[in-house]
């Protein structure tokens, strides 16, 4: 589903704050069109569906927990129930402070393959002050990723990400002794040639949009 940009392209001499406002008006103009919306998500499950069949060391696979106008992947947990699916947590302080730390909790297998996750999500997870939605801290952490599948507002062909200035996944990503495979997702009317980068931007080995998967150059 190709969409025309509604709006300039930013140069990539842009700050990022330009491109964040950029990218969250062409996803809003995406999700616009619940139908086409859905359309797109199907797609991007059926690309990462085959790429993960086809490449079987990927057992330890870490996803996210979509936020409004991100692609909802959750149903990857059902496609592909014999996986480890990994959901991602922002450390706290013994006092309940948020700190710059990301952690991944293992899913219970019981969850896996069963719709109860998607459908009754709150039954399972918790939701932060921030009203995102997080595993709970006593389930098991993994000691690696095969595969890590990463929500962007914009992507661009070297795989560098727009996310939203949090740093998290960078963060996580560069103290990693053994890298995962990475992918990030966005709408194709948020992937571009060129992104504003800096010194703390970790590549990601991927891009995945309703139009494919392109890899990084």
């Amino acid at each position: 589903m190709l969409i025309e940009p509604k709006n300039p392209i930013p140069s990539h001499y842009e700050p990022k704050t330009t491109w964040r406002a950029w990218a969250k008006a062409q996803r809003s103009f995406v999700c616009s069109s619940f139908a086409g919306q859905q359309q797109a998500q199907q797609a991007m499950l059926k690309q990462l569906q085959l790429f993960i069949e086809n490449n079987p060391t990927f057992e330890t696979i870490g996803l996210y927990l979509p936020m409004p106008l991100e692609p909802d992947l959750l149903a990857l947990l059902t496609l592909l129930p014999n996986k480890h699916w990994v959901l991602p947590r922002v450390g706290q302080t013994a006092l309940g402070e948020e700190t710059t730390q990301l952690l991944f909790h293992v899913l219970p297998p019981a969850l896996i393959g069963s719709s109860s996750l998607i459908n009754s999500i709150e039954t399972h997870l918790i939701q932060t002050p921030w009203g995102l939605w997080e595993p709970p801290a006593s389930w098991y952490q993994p000691t690696r990723l095969d595969l890590l599948i990463i929500p962007a507002l914009a992507m661009d062909g070297m795989g560098i990400r727009l996310g939203y200035g949090g740093g998290y996944f960078d963060r996580w990503l560069a103290l990693q002794s053994q890298q995962p495979y990475t992918i990030g997702v966005c709408w194709e009317a948020c992937k571009v040639a060129q992104l504003p980068k800096n010194e703390f931007d970790v590549p990601l080995s991927a891009v995945c949009t309703e139009e494919g998967l392109f890899f990084g150059s």
